[in-house]
């Protein structure tokens, strides 16, 4: 029993440690299903919401095995609902001082090649990134950098 009790304070302490972690990589589901998208699309959007450190040492978004079948079922709309949420989780990078970003989206040889997400301009502007990778996204011309 005294196991049990130690077990159990110690899993409790270990609980909410996770929302303190500094290296966070997200890669896409392998599914084609539409379902699993979203169900993806929610754990990020809450695991995020519940992050309680000062500072993101690498924050990755890993979309290069990406499904056809996700893809092509409601393509534009779905991208524009896609690139929304890719904002969202990039401002809360941004937000918590991210150092090392890593966006790669999708896959160049594959159908999505092209995905029209174009980067944010002020993570151009930010004081705290201090390494950049991008694959297979647009950036704007016209804007300093």
């Amino acid at each position: 029993m005294e196991e049990v009790v130690k077990t159990g304070i110690l899993s409790r302490r270990w609980d909410h440690l996770w929302t303190k972690v500094q290296h966070i990589c997200y890669n896409s589901p392998l599914s084609g299903k539409k379902e699993e998208l979203e169900k993806f699309t929610c754990f990020v959007n809450n695991t995020l919401s519940f992050l309680k450190c000062d500072s993101i040492e690498e924050f990755s978004l890993d979309f290069s095995d990406l499904s056809p079948e996700v893809v092509n079922a409601g393509r534009m709309e779905g991208m524009r609902r896609f690139a929304l949420q890719v904002d969202r989780w990039i401002h809360c990078a941004v937000t918590k001082k991210v150092k090392v970003l890593y966006l790669n989206l999708v896959d160049s040889k594959g159908p999505m090649y092209g995905f029209p997400y174009k980067v944010p301009g002020h993570i151009f502007s930010n004081d705290s990134i201090t390494e950049l990778l991008l694959c297979v996204c647009r950036l704007n011309p016209f804007r300093p950098i």
